[in-house]
């Protein structure tokens, strides 16, 4: 029997204040059903937390392409650990249209995996002034009124666009 693992230790940050909650006017789907909606089914679906989600119509309009198809007729949470811009509330509404059913409760193992397995616990501390886009990548732009104070921007000042975790660089 497969089962729906939530590593719930990504989803306390700022971005993910919003958890799926079971609707109960859509039905509930067991993850051997999903699984039968994999990559080469007629409509491909994914779970997200509590949630179920055909995604057939919205693939080609993902912005990372057929990415999205490594999570088909499974969950779409480990990669969203990892490309954290997902988590936002424009993209949790934008999924919530694709919603056809919940996750049956039986198919949900919640781990606590706090900060241990979080692939940017070890990004920089940036430089408090930073205009922050979004934490996790970090994305970041720096004020318009310290552009000016130097003729050269600053490193610790820099726009900073990360689309993955900042590696460990030992000198």
């Amino acid at each position: 029997m497969l089962k729906h693992i939530i590593q719930i230790g990504y989803t306390d940050g700022q971005n993910m204040n919003m958890k799926i909650k079971k609707r109960n006017d859509l039905p509930s789907y067991r993850m051997d059903e999903v699984k039968k909606h994999g990559k080469d089914a007629k409509n491909i679906w994914v779970t997200f937390q509590g949630g179920v989600y055909d995604i057939t119509n919205f693939i080609q309009s993902h912005p990372g392409g057929d990415k999205i198809l490594l999570a088909a007729g499974g969950p779409i949470d480990p990669y969203w650990n990892i490309y954290q811009q997902h988590l936002t509330q424009e993209t949790l509404e934008i999924l919530e249209e694709l919603r056809i059913g919940n996750l049956d409760e039986n198919d949900i193992i919640i781990i606590d995996q706090k900060n241990e397995n979080d692939s940017y616990r070890n990004d920089p501390i940036r430089h408090p002034a930073l205009i922050i886009k979004s934490e996790k990548p970090f994305n970041a732009e720096t004020p318009v009124e310290l552009i000016m104070d130097n003729f050269y921007t600053p490193n610790d000042l820099f726009y900073v666009r990360n689309h993955m975790p900042v590696p460990i660089v030992c000198s």
